[in-house]
């Protein structure tokens, strides 16, 4: 089950994917053009985040739990791929540098797009692993139901 450290883990990286997001336009592009850009596509940007965050956490389950192993691993890896397709429309902010603006430009009507797939790639990856996850048995949640099953196991009353 998903502990407090799981959680935790989940809760800093998507705090850090956030900071790293603000950090990259305010220094490419300057704090006025970051803070417009959360605007414009903080509904696309906040859901990513979280999505991150929550896979975060379920590998962080994966890696803890003692029925660890490949397929479980491999889902992790889907999880970090899918999460790295979605920040690839930053790509965008460095094209300029390397002297190819005008793809740049092309390419910027395409952000929301961009976002938008990025949040599918972002559940595809959390299906991924909490599918991986129950396939191996472990649970990422206790609900009243799975108490009663393991208090007939065991034979207690609850």
């Amino acid at each position: 089950m998903l502990d407090a450290q799981d959680i935790g883990k989940g809760m800093v990286a998507l705090t850090l994917l956030l900071a790293a997001y603000i950090l990259l336009l305010t220094v490419f592009n300057g704090p006025g053009h970051a803070l417009e850009n959360l605007q414009r596509n903080g509904f696309l940007l906040f859901p990513l985040v979280i999505l991150f965050g929550a896979q975060i956490s379920l590998y962080s389950l994966a890696r803890r739990t003692a029925k660890a192993n490949p397929s479980m691993m491999a889902a992790g890896g889907v999880s970090a791929g899918s999460m790295a397709a979605c920040c690839a429309h930053h790509a965008l902010d460095v094209l300029p540098f390397m002297g190819i603006a005008g793809l740049a430009a092309l390419l910027a009507g395409f952000e929301q797009a961009f976002l938008g797939l990025g949040i599918l790639a972002g559940i595809f990856g959390l299906f991924n692993m909490l599918s991986v996850l129950e396939k191996n048995g472990i649970r990422v949640m206790q609900n009243s139901y799975s108490k009663q099953l393991e208090a007939q196991e065991h034979g207690s009353i609850l």
